[in-house]
């Protein structure tokens, strides 16, 4: 999946997603190793956070940085990214990606 906004330098996209409820102990490990190999393994990757919601237990949000567009482009066909988007089809009700530019 290409980037979908042209962006110059480092950016940052937040990542929120609804699970259908019942579905989280699923979720967890596999966006968890996602995040684990994309820090680990891409020089692109700046830094992956997953984030429990407080208020809503189906609630995560993922605070995700690369050091350009190309480098979002080479997670998403990493065999760990393919992995998690395969193994959690059906869990997400709703998912919303905020971009931002990293300031400085």
């Amino acid at each position: 999946m290409p980037s979908e906004t042209p962006v110059k330098g480092a950016f940052a996209i937040f990542v929120t997603v609804d699970l259908h409820p019942g579905r989280k102990a699923e979720f967890m490990p596999l966006i968890l190793a996602n995040a684990e190999a994309a820090r680990r393994d891409e020089p692109g990757n700046l830094g992956f956070v997953v984030l429990e919601d407080e208020a809503d237990e189906n609630r995560l949000h993922f605070f995700e940085q690369y050091r350009n567009a190309a480098a979002l482009d080479d997670h998403r066909n990493t065999p760990h990214y393919k992995a998690y988007a395969t193994g959690t089809e059906g869990m997400i009700a709703d998912k919303q990606i905020v971009r931002c530019q990293i300031a400085g």
